[in-house]
């Protein structure tokens, strides 16, 4: 018998959540433990995308203004409960403001549909292949499909009202051991209203040692279940470690995307068409036997980094690959890398998730030869970002002993000082901590310091409530909130005035900001990597920079080598930096020559890293061929200059006048000044900066 189709559910079904700008859940109440599984303590802070499985973190700024602008709304989702299953429930969106702060209010319920469900025929074939009945409790009444019927051995014949419930229709065939999980699995559903399931041994008439699934859902009035619903499946044969994988073997035959199973070795043990097709083989052949093989960039290289985030992560991790087709051409693709660990024999599915373009270079792309290949060795590995789609490349030892800080330090949640010359790769560093961290799943807010105004860099860092100066509209979330629960990144920040680094100071002695024209203070959770290329000692002794605050900040410095002093870095970073710009710019520029590589290593690159990207970049525009010869740049940075070269006396001067022009943010004249820095009349300045060119807007 089916449920009034005019039920609705009532208030005690409803879960309300009340979420802020940033996406983070403000307020939960309601049924949370029954239908979600979790309670209101592990929900509050947290981001609606870890919940919401349609949705992600880039996508929530327009579902926010969509919520904001538009009328309340109603929609069936599927919402992520912590027994990391789906429930598909009801949502409702409104947009409310209460006390200038502005939220959406979501509200969740089973949606009508579910609770009066469909009839029995149709709720058991929807279910796959299997027998289903239907217990009423409040009247006892029973009703039984054919299909489970034949399933259990029960005649025809012979009436549901003659079984009396489910448990005598199942008792011919469960053992008691079998029959005391069933009752418990019945009460567990009865008391709780979610959906759950149990495995059990059973003698089936045609297969004496059987194992079942039985599933039971609830049915619901008015927060109250009245019926359960259960489905019974002969799961014998899915049980079976070597039938899982020959039907996940024929699943892959039918998906038309590029998808790989690897086992935990990096072993790959079934690929689907397209996968084979993409990399020009045909219809049987198996391709490559290892992921080192099909990848040979940063997924074969770092394959087992990648294996082991991909099992402890919540979602599939983006990977950008190199595969290499049998025609020895390589084809960057964006990937996904997937952990089931239900597929016993291959827990790792690799999938193109993205349309492709038909862009494809001759080998060698990786290693290219400068003269001859280049082999490395395990330290000299380059470890991938997958984020960023960049690769840290080294080769020195002295390169080798800052990563080994970088990963000693990274599960801490210490404060980091990156020290070191402009373009070495501090903000690479950076990603690389938090990479490494316990928070690499939450938000790495970067934030250049030196292009903060004096008076904005407060509002900027901390935030500021609707009305507090003028200009301010609306409340603005600062970029500490934003990184609740991050990581937080503040380059160049020696550039901070006086004022900006005591609340700094504030944020990294008490964990609490204070929004400007705020009345009371909020706690964070954030994790402090900063990044400078000044002498904060110095700094200190010259009263530019808090003491308190550089010694909060140095709790452990790491100095990242400049370029000059890392010479065997050079190639590896120019062969890394040669396949990137040339896959970008579509050029097939494949090898650096041996007089380009000699070039190269004897340049001390005062630009360090950044400097030589731009030689590299502009050597493949201006290549003639696939090899990289760098004539062009020759003539604008002579090769023999060293680091320690005495520079002329006009570019002493440039330098000179740069540096205070920098310090003062453009003013040449009054307190403050370039002039009163270099201890000049301002009108002499002036003339020395049309002299070299200098023009006071660049700044």
């Amino acid at each position: 018998m089916a449920e009034s189709p005019s039920v609705r559910p009532s208030l005690v079904d409803t879960i309300v959540l009340w979420l802020d700008p940033t996406g983070r859940i403000e307020l939960a109440n309601g049924p949370l433990e029954r239908l979600l599984g979790t309670t209101e303590q592990e929900l509050q802070r947290e981001p609606i995308w870890h919940w919401l499985t349609e949705l992600s973190e880039a996508d929530f700024p327009v579902w926010w203004k969509e919520a904001r602008v538009g009328r309340p709304s109603t929609k069936v989702v599927d919402f992520r409960s912590s027994r990391d299953t789906s429930l598909r429930l009801s949502l409702r969106t409104r947009f409310i403001e209460r006390s200038n702060q502005q939220f959406v209010r979501c509200e969740l319920e089973p949606p009508p549909e579910a609770l009066t469900g469909s009839s029995l025929p149709q709720w058991g074939l929807r279910c796959s292949r299997g027998g289903a009945a239907q217990w009423k409790i409040t009247t006892g009444e029973l009703l039984v499909t054919s299909a489970l019927r034949a399933l259990l051995g029960v005649p025809a014949k012979q009436r549901p009202a003659e079984i009396a419930s489910f448990m005598g229709l199942m008792r011919p065939v469960c053992n008691p051991d079998a029959l005391g999980v069933l009752i418990e699995l019945v009460r567990n559903v009865q008391r709780n209203g979610r959906a759950d399931e149990v495995r059990i041994a059973a003698a089936l008439p045609d297969r004496p040692q059987a194992r079942l699934r039985v599933f039971c859902e609830p049915l619901q009035l008015d927060g109250t279940t009245t019926s359960l619903r259960l489905w019974v499946q002969d799961i014998t044969d899915y049980e079976r470690s070597d039938q899982v994988a020959d039907q996940f073997r024929q699943l892959l035959l039918r998906l038309p995307l590029p998808v790989w199973q690897l086992e935990t070795s990096g072993k790959i043990c079934g690929s689907s068409p397209a996968a084979r097709q993409l990399l020009g083989a045909e219809e049987e052949e198996a391709v490559y036997a290892d992921v080192r093989q099909l990848d040979i960039d940063g997924l074969g290289k770092q394959w087992e980094d990648y294996a082991e985030r991909a099992r402890t992560a919540s979602k599939p991790i983006p990977v950008e690959g190199v595969l290499q087709r049998l025609d020895r051409k390589v084809l960057p693709i964006p990937l996904e890398l997937h952990y089931q660990p239900e597929l016993e024999t291959g827990p790792y599915l690799l999938i193109g998730t993205r349309s492709y373009r038909e862009q494809m270079y001759d080998r060698p792309l990786v290693g290219a030869r400068l003269g001859a290949p280049v082999a490395l060795s395990p330290r000299e590995t380059p470890i991938t970002d997958s984020e960023l789609g960049v690769q840290i490349v080294y080769k020195s030892a002295i390169y080798a002993e800052m990563m080994r800080q970088i990963r000693q330090v990274s599960p801490t949640d210490s404060t980091v000082l990156l020290l070191g010359e402009t373009g070495t790769g501090k903000e690479l560093l950076a990603r690389a901590v938090h990479e490494y961290s316990r928070r690499r799943s939450q938000a790495l807010i970067k934030v250049n310091c030196a292009a903060l105004p004096d008076t904005l860099a407060e509002s900027e860092l901390f935030g500021h409530e609707k009305g507090a100066f003028t200009g301010a509209y609306a409340q603005q979330i600062g970029k500490f909130e934003q990184a609740d629960g991050g990581t937080i990144f503040l380059d160049e920040v020696g550039e901070l005035s006086l004022n900006v680094q005591a609340k700094l100071l504030r944020v990294l002695q008490e964990g609490e900001i204070e929004r400007v024209g705020g009345k009371g203070v909020q706690r964070v959770d954030v994790r402090v990597v900063a990044a400078t290329n000044r002498n904060l000692r110095a700094a200190v002794e010259a009263g530019t920079f808090r003491g308190d605050l550089y010694f909060r900040l140095n709790v452990f410095p790491i100095i990242n080598p400049p370029l000059r002093e890392r010479p065997d870095d050079i190639l590896p970073l120019a062969e890394h930096l040669l396949r990137k710009h040339a896959q970008r710019l579509n050029r097939p520029v494949t090898r650096i020559s041996k007089a380009a590589a000699e070039r190269l290593h004897a340049y001390s690159f005062p630009g360090n890293v950044r400097e030589l990207e731009n030689i590299i970049e502009r050597g493949i525009i201006l290549a003639q061929s696939d090899t990289l010869e760098l004539e062009y740049w020759v003539q604008e940075a002579p090769l023999q200059s060293r680091a320690d070269a005495v520079p002329s006396f006009e570019d002493g001067q440039r330098a000179l006048i740069d540096r205070a022009l920098r310090k003062s943010r453009g003013r040449v004249s009054g307190a403050g000044g370039a002039a009163e820095l270099l201890q000049l009349n301002p009108q002499t300045l002036y003339s020395k900066m049309r002299k070299l060119g200098i023009e006071r807007g660049d700044y």
